[in-house]
């Protein structure tokens, strides 16, 4: 039988409305008895207008959706704004519901497919879904919305590290997506794939723990992470997509793993704070403005093993004074190196990084 973890947030215009609740018929079919209304009263006595209640409920989805409606039916919906959310909390994947009523708008109901998600409900995230299922609130309600975004945050510090359930095969696209109270997440050994933006604009996350079974982190997956400092990116994992590391601006530390073939499109671009950077060999192409406005980036050795260096890939690497080419490379793109003010280029005489850098006036110096 499955068990449920549920939780109730209410706001109200004006204190006196909690007395529309003193009196409100419990439904025995929410599993909460008659007492347990009286928590209702403990907002109005301390003359609060906002009541969140996150311990001891267990309510399942259905019911959860009617406890809702009946709470802002009894206030008035134009008195009051709630956001409540039930996960089950049995298996391994598990399922949160949500469960919104603001304004004049109707319940709104958003299942999220995996709880783990909602380590705390997050009316960020619920403003978002909202405008990306085109819910016309009004513009007065899309303020309170982000008014009380914050406000709606239960307050347990554990819950800004998520530690993700062994079993899960990949992280799915978008997952936590945007996340702002994400500080720590550890990724399991189960975990295969990390989808597309899986952890893009988690500004406060600065610790990832990848397993040694990831064998492939997709596209934009940690993108705008701002706080992340450093990653060490195992061994099994073979492929990174484009900007998958795009805008981690204090990104100064990276370990790529020996089994990626190419860097992708932008994957470290607008890493301003990276200073040093080891490609491995076995890497055979560096992608469009892989590099791009990494700043702080003062050498690289490209290895034997790359042929192509892309367009803009170094592009705007305004402390790159050295970078060394060996003689495999026979492709270098459109203003690869433009912007780097006080580069030289390290290659063999003869080979096409030196005809490149006289074609281009950089600098060369024979290895």
């Amino acid at each position: 039988m499955s068990e449920y973890k549920s939780r109730i947030n209410i706001q109200v215009k004006n204190v006196p409305d909690w007395e529309k609740l003193f009196d409100i018929k419990m439904k025995e079919e929410w599993g909460l008895g008659e007492d347990a209304k009286k928590v209702f009263k403990v907002p109005y006595s301390k003359k609060q207008t906002e009541f969140i209640k996150a311990e001891d409920w267990s309510v399942d989805s259905k019911n959860l959706e009617d406890l809702v409606e009946t709470v802002v039916k009894t206030m008035g919906y134009e008195n009051c704004a709630v956001v409540a959310d039930t996960t089950e909390c049995s298996g391994i994947e598990q399922k949160c519901d949500s469960v919104v009523a603001i304004g004049r708008q109707y319940i709104i109901r958003i299942s999220y497919p995996n709880g783990n998600t909602l380590k705390r409900v997050n009316v960020f995230n619920i403003y978002n879904y909202l405008k990306i299922i085109d819910i016309h609130l009004s513009i007065k309600d899309i303020e309170f919305l982000r008014q009380i975004s914050e406000k709606f945050a239960y307050g347990d510090n554990n819950q800004t590290v998520i530690v993700i359930p062994n079993g899960r095969i990949m992280i799915r696209p978008e997952e936590f997506t945007g996340n702002f109270l994400l500080e720590s997440v550890t990724i399991p050994e189960s975990v295969k794939h990390i989808g597309e933006h899986a952890f893009a604009n988690c500004k406060n996350l600065s610790e990832v723990i990848i397993s040694d079974n990831v064998f492939n982190i997709d596209c934009g997956a940690f993108s705008n992470c701002e706080s992340l400092g450093e990653i060490f990116i195992p061994n099994s994992v073979t492929n990174i997509g484009a900007d998958a590391f795009y805008g981690c601006k204090n990104l100064n530390k990276i370990n790529i793993s020996n089994k990626v073939v190419i860097l992708e499109k932008g994957v470290f671009s607008g890493c301003e704070n990276l200073n040093e950077i080891t490609i491995p060999y076995g890497v055979i192409n560096i992608g469009d403005g892989a590099f791009e406005e990494c700043k702080s980036l003062r050498e690289v050795s490209i290895p034997d093993s790359v042929a192509s260096i892309g367009d803009y890939a170094f592009w705007n690497c305004q402390s790159l004074n050295q970078i060394t080419v060996w003689s495999n490379v026979t492709s270098i793109g459109y203003s690869a190196f433009d912007g780097c003010k006080n580069l030289t280029i390290r290659a063999f005489k003869g080979s096409y990084a030196e005809r490149y850098a006289l074609e281009n006036e950089i600098p060369f110096e024979e290895i």
